[in-house]
């Protein structure tokens, strides 16, 4: 059995306009309590794809939650995602670096988290 890292690498995927309200608010919320809270922010990911996670994929660890009630993370600096986003028509590019190395994107930028996750 392979041992987990020690200190494994978080991602999560946003658009670079939405980093001044997480830092302000200090939280990333999950679709469902940004719905809820009337909170204004720029959306990506397909909007079929995130309606099916709010009202019909249930996380069947947690009974009576939906998928949209979770913030999305990732384990690994790639995604499929972002694969689907480089390859769309956006002519605006940005360079981010957060705690590590340079990562220049359209203008959706993906956030390494180090430390400790609030998960209330």
């Amino acid at each position: 059995m392979t041992t987990p890292p020690q200190h494994p690498k978080i991602y999560h995927i946003t658009h670079v306009d939405n980093i001044p309200a997480i830092i302000r608010h200090g939280y990333i919320f999950s679709d469902a309590k940004r719905i809820a809270y009337g909170l204004d922010c720029n959306i990506i990911g397909m909007s079929t794809i995130k309606q099916r996670r709010l009202e019909e994929i249930e996380v069947t660890c947690h009974a009576g939650t939906k998928v949209g009630e979770y913030v999305p993370f990732y384990f690994c600096p790639r995604s499929i995602m972002l694969y689907i986003l480089h390859r769309g028509n956006i002519r605006i590019s940005i360079t981010l670096r957060v705690n590590g190395p340079s990562y220049t994107c359209r203008p959706i930028c993906k956030l390494r988290l180090n430390g400790l996750i609030n998960t209330t």
